[in-house]
């Protein structure tokens, strides 16, 4: 069962809703199947994450920018990844690989929760309704 605080996630991201790909994943290399990790694992987690991404757009035509998810009030964020130009199904594995839970599928029909185990994805809202007022 997914964590009730996953479905209660707003995002944070600098790209114009024009900007953004027309569907893509969000994912975290932070805290592994939600447990907590201090902030130095959790940055060097992403550094390794944003490593690999790069290399797979060295050889893929991929789209990658940051994505901050977390709570309306910033009380918890996590940083993550945007990716586009993958299947759903590349973006799970990345999360089952990164011993995620799940990932975020944004698409124009919707915003979904997607566990790693395979489990069926369960609908979150529209992403943008879920997108956290700029500090």
């Amino acid at each position: 069962m997914m964590r009730p605080e996953y479905f209660e996630v707003w995002f944070g991201c600098s790209l114009n809703p024009s900007e953004l790909p027309e569907q893509f994943g969000v994912v975290t290399a932070c805290n592994p199947q939600g447990e907590p990790h201090s902030p130095e694992w959790n940055q060097a987690a992403q550094e390794r994450f944003r490593e690999r991404l790069i290399k797979i757009a060295n050889s893929r035509a991929i789209q990658v920018f940051p994505v901050t998810g977390g709570s309306l009030d910033g009380s918890y964020l996590e940083p993550g990844f945007g990716i586009g130009g993958l299947s759903r199904e590349e973006i799970t594995r990345l999360g089952f690989e990164l011993d995620q839970e799940a990932i975020f599928w944004i698409e124009p029909k919707g915003t979904w929760l997607v566990p790693c185990d395979g489990s069926q994805a369960m609908a979150v809202t529209e992403w943008n309704r879920r997108q956290r007022p700029s500090d």
